[in-house]
């Protein structure tokens, strides 16, 4: 099943839209909601990255909320960040990586970040976490027995505009066709 709007009682939670409204404001919509998951012993490593390299919002402005399905641990590839790396609110220079163990293939050029600045961000199964479209981060695969999946929530504040014509390079077939404004 392509999608399933079920789901959408864990994006409006009122809890979570709080805490958005926080780093956005009030008037925000919810624009895609998805979910990732690395398979124990054999999921795949997502390279450094920023969002806002993939998604086709102007002005670009988006907060991501990560909720954990499962305890997400170093040993089964955790979301790593770079301390500080949104604050200058630019989109850093990236390039193609077509290796077939990446779970993306935009990845950041070596020269535009600081891994002694990576933070292993370890949530209990429950727990979220929230970043900037601008926010340096990726993960290492999964070496564990245990499977890492989550669900993600993107918002964007209505002051921003989503292109509907654009196609995502992952998936050439896949089209964001609806916006769900919130209203908390």
């Amino acid at each position: 099943m392509a999608k399933d709007e079920r789901f959408l009682k864990y994006c409006l939670n009122t809890n979570i839209l709080k805490f958005v409204e926080q780093l956005i404001g009030s008037q925000f919509a919810l624009w895609n909601s998805s979910f990732f998951a690395k398979p124990a012993h054999n999921g795949f490593a997502t390279p450094w990255h920023q969002d806002g390299q993939y998604w086709p919002v102007k002005p670009l402005a988006t907060c991501t909320v990560w909720l954990a399905i499962d305890d997400a641990t170093e040993e089964n590839g955790c979301l790593r960040f770079i301390k500080g790396s949104h604050k200058d609110k630019k989109l850093k220079e990236h390039s193609r990586n077509n290796s077939k163990s990446l779970t993306l293939h935009q990845e950041l050029k070596k020269n535009e970040l600081d891994e002694s600045k990576s933070i292993n961000l370890i949530l209990k199964r429950g727990q979220i976490s929230l970043h900037d479209v601008y926010m340096i981060h990726g993960s290492k695969e999964n070496t564990s027995s245990n499977s890492r999946r989550a669900m993600t929530m993107r918002f964007m504040p209505l002051s921003s505009k989503f292109d509907h014509n654009f196609v995502f390079d992952s998936n050439p077939s896949f089209k964001i066709d609806k916006i769900y404004p919130a209203n908390i």
